[in-house]
């Protein structure tokens, strides 16, 4: 038989064979690529929600139409790349999904007690279908980003597990975010107070939702942010508290519920969790509640703030770089002997009373440095900014250090 006769004969097996050769490449490049397809949807979903979007003729047709079915898209091309771009994935686990949900409940809890000490106010919530479409965005959201988060994190996880944690863990920060808090800082006391309420809170939220959806996949990650999402959309009430105390306890309650999921894993088979994960998650548990803990504590909200000495004129008692703790109290309560802090232009001071006097039927007080030997301007009780209460001495020469390197002038 003519060769050139065996070949047409078999040319149509060789181009079968070819073609399906060529879809599997394409199929595998696809999958290998998926995460990119992932971030660049995530990317301009979030152009939409927060320059597009923003100009429709009203809110409700936004988040309650235009939303959902922007986050029901993601959710759709999230779950075919978690069901069949993905060889290994992490399996529902009862008992982690068991412990998510208490991780949520345990801080809407925590909401709740700061209600009751401090005040509730009127959910915006007031009718059914306000309900139904916040449920209908609430589901959406949900289950568009921690497929996507899940997704990621199963991506990298093959690298770096504890940079793909804490790459997803930003990544769906930034968009849990509106655009317009960020507009709204203006100055410190606005960086502060949207740092509080929103950045903190927020940040430790997606931390925490990352780590279930590393151990546990999407269905962990929902049930712990459920919680949290559900309670903001059917509650009629919300608790009406300070932006500082919305900061402990958004950010707390997140740090000490992965210090219970991590306690609790040992009793959970959670495949190929490699032991650094533990190491590393608990020295970014214990920066994160020192970081929250000196944000609150600096801000002065609750009385008490410290202040870093830089200066040489209450020597020997006060030296340059001790970290000294005040705290506001009465002016009638001040007396000779103490050191208080007050304010005089820009410029705070840490000096000694060594008199109280009334003027016009309020207290002044004459103050002096250990270390000098003339007497400062009266001091009136609107200068007063606090009383000293607790001395620790050379903790804040990093602090020197750093403004001498920013600003070097004397």
């Amino acid at each position: 038989m003519n060769p050139s006769t065996v070949r047409a004969q078999h040319f149509p097996h060789y181009h079968k064979r070819w073609k399906r050769k060529r879809r599997q490449s394409i199929r595998a490049y696809i999958k290998d690529w998926y995460w990119l397809i992932l971030i660049v949807g995530l990317a301009i979903l979030f152009y939409l929600v927060n320059f597009h979007w923003a100009r429709f003729p009203s809110t409700e047709s936004n988040i309650h139409l235009a939303q959902p079915l922007m986050w029901s898209s993601l959710a759709l091309m999230a779950y075919l790349g978690w069901r069949f771009g993905l060889q290994e994935r992490q399996p529902p686990n009862k008992r982690l999904v068991t412990i998510a949900v208490l991780a949520g409940v345990s801080q809407v809890a925590l909401y709740a007690l700061a209600g009751l000490l401090y005040g509730f106010n009127q959910s915006p919530n007031e009718s059914l279908p306000h309900v139904l479409g916040n449920m209908l965005y609430v589901v959406s959201m949900l289950v568009g980003v921690e497929i996507s988060r899940a997704l990621l994190l199963a991506t990298f996880r093959k690298g770096n597990m504890i940079v793909a944690l804490l790459v997803s863990s930003y990544i769906f920060w930034f968009l849990s975010i509106p655009i317009t808090k960020y507009a709204s800082i203006t100055d410190l006391p606005s960086l502060l107070r949207v740092t509080g309420e929103t950045f903190l809170p927020v940040g430790a939220e997606s931390l925490l939702a990352s780590f279930l959806a590393l151990i546990g996949g999407p269905t962990a990650s929902i049930a712990y942010r459920g919680v949290l999402h559900i309670f903001k959309s059917l509650s009629p009430i919300l608790p009406d508290i300070h932006w500082a105390l919305t900061a402990v306890l958004g950010t707390m309650a997140s740090i000490l519920g992965m210090l219970v999921i991590r306690s609790q894993l040992l009793r959970v088979d959670v495949k190929d969790f490699r032991s650094e994960v533990f190491r590393t998650s608990t020295l970014w548990v214990l920066a994160g509640a020192i970081l929250v803990t000196l944000f609150w504590f600096n801000t002065g909200v609750f009385g008490v703030q410290p202040t870093v000495v830089s200066g040489v004129s209450m020597e020997p008692a006060v030296m340059s770089g001790d970290v000294v703790i005040t705290r506001e109290v009465p002016a009638e309560s001040v007396e000779v002997g103490d050191i208080i802090r007050f304010r005089r232009g820009d410029t705070y001071i840490l000096h000694r009373v060594v008199e109280v006097q009334m003027d016009g039927g309020e207290f002044q007080f004459i103050t002096r440095g250990d270390a000098n030997y003339s007497l400062d301007p009266p001091v009136s009780v609107y200068q007063l900014h606090g009383k000293v209460i607790l001395t620790v001495p050379k903790i804040g020469w990093m602090t020197i250090a750093a403004r001498q390197l920013i600003d070097p002038t004397p």
